[in-house]
C-alpha cells in the first residue's frame, strides 16, 4: 500500500514524468528551489521543436 492509499486516496497511479512535465509547462511549484529558473523558463519559444 502506498502512502497516499494509506491516507485515504483509493485511486493512485504511478506516473514517472509527472513532476518534470508539470515544471516544463511552467506551472507553479513549491519548496526550497521553487524560484530557481528552469530550462523551460529560459528556453526560446520561437524556435521550432
Amino acid at each position: 500500500m502506498s502512502r497516499l492509499e494509506s491516507l485515504g486516496f483509493p485511486t493512485v497511479c504511478a506516473y514517472a514524468g509527472a513532476k518534470s512535465n508539470w515544471m516544463a509547462f511552467g506551472l507553479q511549484t513549491e519548496g526550497d528551489h521553487a524560484d530557481d529558473p528552469t530550462a523551460g523558463s529560459v528556453a526560446r519559444h520561437d524556435v521550432p521543436a
